[in-house]
């Protein structure tokens, strides 16, 4: 159950984003695209980029080994795969199952997941030069995306407005409703008041995942809206995380 719980966490939000806007996009009549970029971004967590710093700043370094799990084995794995699956049928791409497994075979986060994974289960150590160079260049990540996302984000009340109701359901529903609905799950279903569950739950209120609206922009969904997801909840989360870390700490008793 330790690990089973924050791997979970990811696979189990992305299907229920799919759900549940899918459903409202047919009562308010989102375009495809539209429903695609909110499944992509409000559908996973930034459980790394925003979550590493804040989970460490609220919960000391010993909490990270079950935040690592959450991101790879959860949100990064899920992203690669069925994240990519939903960009595919979502996008005015080739839809078919070949085209859609060349895209999974062919993106380079997934094979580079895959192919750590073998490195660990073959017993393989990276030599100390090699680690030094990978661990630089990983170092690079933060301010990549930083300057890709930036560069996108606009902040005029006249792009905004386009994009209102989907962008204030986005936001609602990664910051408000997904805490909410692990709250229920782990604390009143599973009564499950581990350290692992509290961290994961933590996780699960963190801004849209930043990630989602780069692939987003790459199938060309609506790009805009993933932008201003991402752009608007990473600041919106550094007030929500700690209300709900304080949540946590009366649920699970930490």
């Amino acid at each position: 159950m330790e690990l089973l719980v924050p791997i979970s966490m990811a696979w189990i939000l992305v299907l229920v984003a799919l759900i549940v806007f899918n459903v409202l996009g047919r009562i308010f009549k989102w375009k495809k695209e539209t429903i695609g970029a909110l499944v992509l971004t409000a559908g996973f967590g930034s459980t790394s980029f925003v979550g590493f710093p804040i989970i460490e700043a609220l919960l000391g370094s010993k909490a990270m080994d079950t935040a690592i799990i959450v991101s790879q084995a959860g949100t990064f794995l899920a992203l690669s795969t069925i994240g990519l699956v939903i960009a595919t049928v979502y996008s005015k791409h080739d839809t078919t199952l070949p085209a859609i497994l060349k895209r999974l075979a062919t993106f380079p986060p997934f094979l580079a997941l895959v192919f750590s994974i073998l490195i660990y289960l073959m017993g393989i150590t990276i030599p100390a030069k090699i680690d030094a160079v990978l661990v630089k260049l990983a170092a690079s990540l933060t301010p990549v995306i930083l300057v890709s996302v930036g560069s996108k984000l606009h902040f005029k009340f006249d792009l905004v407005k386009p994009h209102q109701g989907p962008l204030l359901t986005g936001l609602f529903f990664k910051l408000i409703f997904s805490p909410i609905l692990f709250w229920l799950l782990y604390g009143q279903i599973l009564h499950d008041y581990s350290k692992a569950a509290e961290i994961t739950l933590l996780e699960s209120a963190m801004a849209p995942v930043v990630t989602g609206a780069i692939i987003a922009a790459q199938f060309e969904l609506d790009a805009k809206l993933a932008y201003l997801l991402v752009g608007i909840g990473v600041p919106l989360s550094l007030i929500s995380v700690p209300f709900w870390f304080l949540v946590a700490k009366t649920v699970f008793g930490s």
